[in-house]
């Protein structure tokens, strides 16, 4: 539990934003939004020069499809370095490709729910970064999210449904209902 400094509010650590440095921000996620909206409309209201068509007329549809082309160029000219640079960018956000996945496993059973990185990260400090089976750390096996209630037989990909387990661990309980949490 964590109070907002804005709205004075004790609050769930999942209901804040976290830094780089992997603290919680000292605003909740709603306190933030509405700074940023704030910010936005103090920004548009400064520098109220031009309409909304002139802002869009500054983007030149030409230029645009020519960096657009370029790219695509690029792309087939340099295969293998936009391969290494795709495989980079995927080691270094690996949550946020997991959590999309597990979205898009709940959506196509049509259970519903999601998780976000920053949540999975939380969970598994929460229980130590260990595997709530084995008792594996994260730095000797990866910790994978598994559904306690299987998206199979029902169960969604909210949070509040996931622990954290090695794939080892994971594979093994495969689609049994097992609850390691305590």
């Amino acid at each position: 539990m964590k109070q907002c400094l804005e709205c004075q509010s004790e609050k769930n650590l999942m209901e804040f934003y976290i830094k780089k440095s992997g603290r919680p921000m000292s605003r909740c996620k709603e306190c933030e939004k509405k700074m940023a909206r704030t910010r936005a409309k103090t920004k548009y209201d400064q520098n109220p020069t031009k309409s909304a068509t002139e802002r869009r007329k500054r983007y030149d549809k030409q230029d645009k499809s020519n960096k657009q082309i370029s790219v695509a160029k690029w792309q087939q000219t340099n295969p293998q370095k936009r391969k290494q640079i795709l495989h980079k960018y995927y080691k270094n956000n690996i949550e946020i490709f997991r959590s999309r996945n597990h979205r898009r496993r709940a959506r196509v059973a049509g259970n519903g729910g999601s998780f976000s990185p920053t949540e999975w990260i939380l969970l598994k400090e929460q229980y130590g970064n260990i595997c709530l089976c084995c008792g594996k750390k994260e730095s000797e096996a990866m910790l994978t999210p598994d559904h306690v209630l299987p998206i199979s037989k029902g169960g969604t990909s909210f949070i509040e449904n996931i622990q954290p387990l090695c794939n080892t661990c994971n594979k093994r309980k495969s689609d049994k209902t097992i609850d390691y949490r305590r």
